[in-house]
Parts: structure tokens; C-alpha cells; sequence
């Protein structure tokens, strides 16, 4: 439901804390939840230039789990309480696999990864707190599967389940608070930060790709948009605009070259 956006918005920031770099993270650079390659993404999207995601503020990122996370998770159309537990999995494993997890747990749907109409009918039609107990269960499976569980798995298993497995009345895990704001619309907040994005390493090459394909549209539009002023032109202004939108253009290489490099040897 969006009108609990900032609710899980401040619990997601919680359990995600400030600024990480570890070197067995997949997701490289992170603060507030947002990686290095989403943020470059998101600021090329919005037409700025790329900069450290270290320091970025609460409000970008929000914006950013909101748009990127929770509205494609489809959480603002998810009951109370599993918006939740869907959107932090979002946040910290991918929205496909928090939404593939989400349709296995419902059963009877195509699993794609994508929150439909089909997927989100069937979310309120089910049992809220077995679904919720059920996706976080699934959830654990999974990250007990990743190579990286041994660096994060404790900050991953206090996050997801709390102190003790299954819905408590008294613990702060993902599935405890989900329930509670299924049941009464409020819950207590994270008290541990989780460090390490719970994604398989591949994942960070697709994020990355992505920003890359963005940053060289972004080169396209403009050169295009040049070639069409410079065709206006007549003469001597012509040959000396070429030539200087040559050398611009030769810069702009020089700088985008290691990006381009990991497009072309990254996932296709």
C-alpha cells in the first residue's frame, strides 16, 4: 500500500545503514541501499552528471527505492505487511527475485518476475500472514544458498527472521514486523544494520551494463542533436564546427572508455 511508503521506506533505511565498500559485497559501493550502478542509472536518467553514491541524501535515496523497488515490486498495491516483506527483499535481492519468490509462495502463476494484476489479485485474495511467512522462508532458503552467506549471513538472518525463526511477538525480524503491520498496522523498527546486497554476483554485471547502455544513449541523443546544428551551417562555420565537435567527441570517448569496455565484455 503506498501510504505506507515512508514507514517501510525508514525500516528498509534501517536495516540497510550508511555507507559500505566490502570487498566480498556483489554490490560494490553502497549507502542508504542504493549501489554505486543504480545510482549512476538514476542520475543519468534524470539528465545529471554521475558522482560517488557515498553521502547520498535520504531523500534521492528514497526516491530511488520507490521508484526502482517498491513501484516495481508492485508494494503499493500489495496488502499491508507483505508490501513490506516484498519490498525489503526488493531492495536488498532484486525486484524479480523478490516478485518470482512472491508468485511461487502463491501458487497458480507465471513465474516471471513481474507484479501484474494476476500476481497482485492473488496477494489479496491469500492468507497475508502465511504468504508473508511462507515468501520469508523462501527468502532465507535463498540466501543460505549464496557463496557470500558466510561474510553476511548473520546480519542476513537477523534481518529476515530476527533472534528466532518464525513470527514473534516480541522480535524485529522482516517477517515479525510484516505480520505485526498485517495485524495492527504498526510494528516496531530494525534495530541492526545488514550489511552486503543478497543478489548472485552476475546481477551486479546486468546493474552495471545497464547504466553503461544509459550513459551511451545519453552520448547518442547529444551527438545527434549536433550533427542536426551543424547541418544548418554554411562554409567555413561548417568545417570548423566538425571539427571541433570531432575533438569533443574524441574526449568524450576518452572518458566514457572503461565504460564502454565492461559493456562490451559484460552480460549481453
Amino acid at each position: 500500500m503506498r501510504n505506507n511508503y515512508p514507514k517501510i521506506q525508514a525500516w528498509v533505511g534501517l536495516s540497510e545503514g550508511g555507507f559500505v565498500n566490502h570487498p566480498k559485497d556483489p554490490g560494490g559501493a553502497t549507502d542508504r541501499g542504493i549501489t554505486q550502478a543504480t545510482y549512476d542509472a538514476y542520475m543519468i536518467q534524470k539528465g545529471r552528471e554521475t558522482r560517488s553514491v557515498r553521502g547520498i541524501s535520504k531523500t534521492v535515496a528514497e526516491a530511488i527505492i520507490a521508484e526502482n523497488y517498491l513501484d516495481a515490486a508492485g508494494c503499493d498495491r500489495l496488502p499491508s505487511g507483505l508490501d513490506y516483506a516484498v519490498g525489503d527483499y526488493a531492495v536488498n535481492s532484486g525486484v524479480s527475485r523478490a516478485v518470482k519468490d512472491l508468485q511461487r509462495v502463491l501458487g497458480g502463476l507465471k513465474v516471471d518476475g513481474v507484479a501484474g494484476s494476476k500476481t497482485i489479485a492473488a496477494a489479496m485474495a491469500a492468507d497475508h500472514i502465511h504468504v508473508i511467512v511462507a515468501l520469508c522462508d523462501r527468502r532465507m532458503k535463498f540466501l543460505r544458498g549464496l557463496r557470500h552467506w558466510s561474510d553476511f549471513g548473520d546480519g542476513w538472518k537477523i534481518r529476515v527472521m530476527g533472534v528466532d525463526d518464525g513470527v514473534q511477538a516480541n522480535d524485529r525480524g522482516v517477517i515479525d514486523r510484516a505480520a505485526k503491520l498485517a495485524i495492527d498496522g504498526d510494528a516496531e523498527p530494525p534495530k541492526v544494520v545488514a550489511q552486503g546486497k543478497a543478489i548472485e554476483p552476475e546481477a551486479k554485471s546486468v546493474a552495471r551494463t545497464g547504466a553503461v547502455q544509459a550513459s551511451v544513449a545519453q552520448v547518442g541523443t547529444a551527438a545527434a542533436a549536433g550533427a542536426s546544428a551543424i547541418a544548418a551551417l554554411d562554409g567555413n562555420a561548417q568545417i570548423i564546427a566538425l571539427t571541433f565537435s570531432g575533438a569533443v567527441a574524441l574526449l568524450a570517448i576518452w572518458i566514457m572508455r572503461d565504460r564502454i569496455k565492461m559493456w562490451a565484455e559484460g552480460v549481453r
